[in-house]
């Protein structure tokens, strides 16, 4: 990945294989010029492919990019599934309870009571639309403001509608922005119908686990990823593995995860 390609002496080794995701137009210099010594360069998508293409065309030392591929990044599937299997599995107190006991309460269970459930775990239980936003808030990649300004014409437009924005992100990041400042400007917390939450700061750095962030796209009715670039896009993946619909940008990597629609 881009940081261990950064930090990492790996390139004057006899024999090197980076896997990297490529989030932009273009490859970084400092990237590039590391790159040139891979034995061999495997992207993540096919965007990233094409841009080891583009410098494969430079010639001298680049040539050795010709050689690349890319793989696909995956998503474990047994942890996101849709949100009847999730809600099920929570009705049955364990992340892996017996295979009956599962089926016996998926049964019982519709996609709406699901999505209740498992928008309890976040609570935000009493909801008609819940949009989620995953990102790191760092720089400006993720147009995590923009995202917000979104919702807020959507509540706006949607007065009738109990609508709740789960972000799931650091609030207080140091080199991020300032979320609840953010909020304040675009007047978020007084608009009748909208709810947005957050994951306490702590928890948030110290990471949830794969089980904890299924079940949180799985109780979304649409997850945002409308970022300005992506290397491949992890979230947009695992929403659509949940069963979430995806908004996202029509750009790098995105273009390849998801069906655009008009």
């Amino acid at each position: 990945v881009n940081e261990l390609v950064k930090e990492r002496p790996l390139w004057n080794r006899r024999f090197w294989c980076p896997y990297v995701p490529l989030d932009a137009h273009t490859i970084f210099p400092d990237i590039l010029g590391k790159l040139q010594y891979a034995s061999y360069t495997v992207a993540f998508t096919k965007h990233g492919k094409r841009m080891l293409d583009r410098a494969a065309g430079l010639g001298g030392s680049f040539s050795n990019l010709s050689k690349s591929r890319y793989i696909y990044h995956g998503v474990d599937t047994q942890t996101y599934k849709p949100p009847v299997e999730l809600a099920a599995e929570m009705m049955a107190d364990e992340k892996d309870a017996k295979p009956e006991i599962v089926a016996a309460a998926q049964e019982r269970l519709s996609i709406s009571m699901a999505k209740t459930l498992l928008r309890d775990t976040i609570g935000m239980p009493e909801i008609d639309f819940l949009i989620g936003l995953v990102g790191a808030n760092r720089a400006q990649r993720k147009q995590i403001p923009e995202q917000m300004e979104a919702v807020q014409v959507f509540a706006h437009a949607n007065p009738d509608t109990r609508i709740g924005f789960y972000m799931h992100t650091d609030t207080q990041a140091k080199d991020g922005f300032n979320i609840p400042g953010i909020a304040q400007i675009l007047d978020l917390p007084n608009i009748r119908n909208l709810v947005v939450k957050t994951p306490p700061t702590n928890l948030y750095r110290m990471g949830y686990e794969d089980f904890e962030m299924a079940r949180a796209l799985a109780a979304c009715d649409v997850v945002l990823n409308v970022s300005a670039s992506e290397g491949f896009g992890m979230v947009i993946s695992e929403a659509q593995a949940c069963g979430t619909p995806v908004i996202a940008a029509n750009n790098t990597a995105m273009t390849e995860l998801l069906e655009p629609t008009p």
